[in-house]
């Protein structure tokens, strides 16, 4: 007996130095040496990071792996013997360049003794090469073509910000020209289509209500970089940007016609005879209300306020039998008159928030206009043919300073009617572009005004919807 029981001693003891040893040979799980901990992601885009574990053996994984970032999403799948795939997934739009740690944690969880690994896999979130962030602040934004511009929302030019939770396009002159538009914290960002020229309405929304608009003028240069100079004889230097704002050429030959104000409202109207679409390419089109039934409706002395949340409005004059049609009042009165005259800054002379015009620009005063009339700039007619009053183009100018070209883009008459310059009805082109002054007491707006006899600074009705010319602040 005591040899069977020595002998079945020996037995347990070579059993369970056999599983001691059995172990020791399974050992601990690892990453690689030579595993990826840093990765690159693009905005929209997708990674997919196959990974492994050495020494797995006959176990089992389970891995986990988060992001604090919400803007990004993180996955696993594929877990497959010693292998796994992450993933992870970059927002639509990465405005800066952002680090994203993720701590992955993977566990055998066939043998519980083995203690659970862990790796912090790094992906760093790149801008789009075409982003452009542009910190400017006025109400046109000069743009390029192919871009995705980010601007933040301000009020006109102040550092004023706007209170606002979407964005979207209200008009496009061309078909996708803007071809995806998102809001980003206090931001708008806009994707312009590569070759596409043109120009936008972007509204910023509250609560679906209509709290500012933005104008996207995208061309292919800078109309900044050849100013034109003229000097009073009161020896003040102005400097014209070198075409209609709006315009996506300077030159004759080109698209000059650009886009039309009423006096004192910051809203871009486009010509009678362009086609306007939204984001998905349907047409959109302006609708028109009258002045004096929205003012009596509404007991308003004016409309200014009301105007500013209907871009696709537009409203038809106020006649006052004297001739000087005007669509922002429904009195004849200076003191009304004088409460709106600094709208662009023709009383302070300081460019307002309602102003059209780029950073750096604005509405040119009276004063400024007269100097197209100075003795130190030569006026020649320009022509897209033989005969004077047909196909009239415009009007060039030059100076020891250099050229300028403006022209005979017509005008929206009081009664809302476009006429542009020969159009097969209308023989008589002129262009209207507006000054930032008011005539109060003669219930008119200034400006420039062109026919083919003569252009020269005048009085204008504010019934019309004109062209303006921005001037170097």
């Amino acid at each position: 007996m005591k040899k069977i029981q020595l002998g079945f001693l020996a037995a347990v003891l070579l059993i369970g130095l056999s599983i001691t040893s059995c172990t020791k040979d399974v050992g601990q799980i690892c990453f690689p040496v030579n595993t990826v901990d840093t990765y690159e992601i693009y905005s929209g885009e997708t990674l997919e990071i196959d990974m492994n574990i050495e020494n797995l053996m006959d176990g089992e994984l389970t891995v986990e792996a988060n992001c604090e970032n919400p803007f990004y999403g993180v996955s696993v799948s594929d877990v497959e013997g010693d292998n796994f795939k992450l993933t992870v997934n970059a927002p639509d739009f990465i405005k800066e360049q952002t680090e994203i740690k993720i701590p992955v944690k993977v566990s055998d969880v066939h043998y519980d003794f083995r203690e659970p690994i862990t790796k912090t896999i790094t992906v760093i979130g790149k801008p789009d090469a075409n982003l452009v962030r542009v910190a400017k602040k006025a109400n046109s934004l000069i743009c390029e073509p192919g871009k995705i511009v980010c601007f933040k929302a301000f009020k006109g030019n102040s550092g004023d910000a706007v209170d606002f939770d979407e964005a979207y396009v209200i008009w496009q002159d061309k078909q996708n020209l803007v071809s995806k538009i998102m809001t980003s914290d206090d931001e708008i960002v806009a994707w312009l289509t590569d070759g596409v020229r043109g120009n936008a309405l972007v509204g910023a929304f509250k609560n679906d209500k209509l709290v500012w608009t933005y104008h996207l003028w995208v061309i292919s240069d800078d109309p900044a970089e050849d100013l034109f100079e003229f000097t009073a004889e009161d020896g003040t230097k102005y400097s014209f940007i070198d075409r209609n704002l709006g315009a996506i050429d300077a030159t004759a030959d080109g698209d000059v016609y650009g886009l039309y104000y009423f006096w004192g409202n910051r809203h871009p109207y486009a010509g009678g005879e362009t086609a306007l679409y939204d984001i998905d390419g349907n047409t959109v089109e302006y609708s028109i209300e009258a002045t004096a039934a929205i003012c009596a409706e509404n007991s308003l002395d004016d409309i200014f306020e009301y105007s500013l949340t209907r871009p696709l409005t537009m409203f038809s004059s106020n006649d006052n039998k004297t001739g000087n049609y005007e669509w922002l009042f429904y009195h004849k009165d200076k003191d009304k008159w004088t409460a709106k005259a600094d709208l662009w800054g023709g009383v302070s002379g300081t460019k307002s928030i309602y102003d059209p015009c780029p950073e750096g620009y604005k509405v040119p005063s009276y004063a400024a206009m007269n100097t197209f009339k100075a003795a130190n700039a030569t006026q020649e007619k320009q022509y897209n043919g033989e005969v004077a009053n047909k196909n009239f183009v415009g009007w060039g100018f030059t100076n020891d300073k250099g050229g300028a070209f403006i022209p005979a883009a017509g005008d929206y008459n009081n009664a809302l009617k476009y006429e542009a310059f020969y159009n097969g009805e209308n023989t008589w082109p002129t262009t209207i572009l507006w000054a930032a002054d008011m005539q109060i007491d003669n219930f008119r707006a200034t400006c420039l005004k062109g026919t083919p006899t003569s252009i020269a600074p005048a009085g204008q009705p504010m019934g019309y919807v004109a062209n303006v010319r921005c001037i170097k602040e």
